[in-house]
C-alpha cells in the first residue's frame, strides 16, 4: 500500500481487494471503538457493490467484533424490494447483518414501499431524527470512493 500526495484526504492504493479487505475492517472497526468511546455509539455510512461481500467477509473473521452500538444508513440505495439483489440493504441483510449482533433499530433503511420523492424526503427525516444531536457519520466507506475520484480528478487520469 502507498500513500498518494498532495490531495486533502490521504489515499491509500491497494493492489488487490485481499490486501483492502483486513485493513478496511480493521479501520472500521478501529472508528468504532473510538467513536463508543467518545460519545456513545458509531455511526456508518455503507456503500454498495462489491463492498458488501468484502466488507462482510472481513468484519465477520474478527472474532470480537461488537456491533451492539453501531447506527447504519446506506449511501447509495436503490429503490427496490430488500429482497431484490440491487437493494444494498438487503445485501448486507443477508451477508453480514444476519450474522452479527446489530439491532434493528441500529439499520436505518428505505421505505420501498412509497414513491421514489416520498422514500427520499422519509429517509432524510429518518437520518435526521437519529442525527439531530450527533454529527451525521463517524465514518463512511463511501469516501474510499470519493478520493478515487478525487486522485483521478486530480491526476488527470481518465475515469
Amino acid at each position: 500500500m502507498a500513500p498518494l500526495s498532495p490531495l486533502p484526504v490521504p489515499v491509500l492504493v491497494f493492489p488487490s481487494s485481499a490486501e483492502l479487505g483486513p485493513v478496511l475492517a480493521q479501520l472500521v472497526t478501529s472508528r468504532a471503538g473510538k467513536a463508543i468511546g467518545s460519545h456513545g455509539r458509531f455511526t456508518l455510512g455503507l456503500s454498495g457493490g462489491s463492498l458488501v461481500s468484502m466488507l462482510s467477509k472481513e468484519l465477520l473473521a474478527l472474532s470480537e467484533l461488537d456491533c451492539s452500538k453501531w447506527l447504519v444508513g446506506f449511501c447509495d440505495e436503490r429503490l427496490v424490494s430488500f429482497d431484490d439483489p440491487e437493494s444494498t440493504y438487503g445485501l448486507y441483510k443477508s451477508q453480514l447483518f444476519s450474522k452479527i449482533n446489530i439491532p434493528e433499530s441500529g439499520i436505518l433503511t428505505i421505505d420501498c414501499s412509497l414513491p421514489v420523492n416520498e422514500c427520499a424526503e422519509d429517509y432524510t427525516r429518518k437520518l435526521k431524527e437519529v442525527h439531530s444531536n450527533h454529527r451525521l457519520l463517524d465514518f463512511s466507506v463511501c469516501r474510499i470512493f470519493t478520493s478515487l475520484f478525487s486522485l483521478l480528478k486530480h491526476t488527470g487520469l481518465p475515469r
